[in-house]
């Protein structure tokens, strides 16, 4: 069986004549070879089109990731510009817990 676009071709099931019955020993292996290349083309454009749509998915993935590091980062520059400022104004205890967050690998 073949499947090309949205027609199905069932090549196994063709009806000779019987003034084709001497060349059937040929074509009947021809038939089933074609039939495998079709699956084959088949099962390749799947694969394929499965292929495509990951890349999309990956690149989905991927703008939704840089606007999420890109928010993560406006942030840790208003921390940053809230911790200067918190250190103009003498409030030590405020600018070190601004700076606890902005480094959270720093055990404490």
């Amino acid at each position: 069986m073949c499947v090309w676009g949205s027609t199905i071709f069932d090549f196994t099931k063709l009806e000779f004549p019987a003034k084709f019955s001497p060349f059937l020993y040929f074509i009947q292996p021809l038939i089933s070879f074609v039939s495998f290349l079709c699956h084959l083309l088949y099962r390749q454009e799947l694969q394929v089109a499965r292929e495509k749509q990951k890349e999309e998915e990956v690149e989905v993935l991927k703008r939704a990731m840089q606007s999420g590091m890109a928010q993560a980062m406006k942030e840790q520059a208003q921390l940053r510009e809230e911790m200067a400022y918190q250190y103009k104004l003498g409030n030590f205890e405020a600018a070190a817990a601004i700076q606890r967050r902005l480094d959270p690998d720093i055990a404490m």
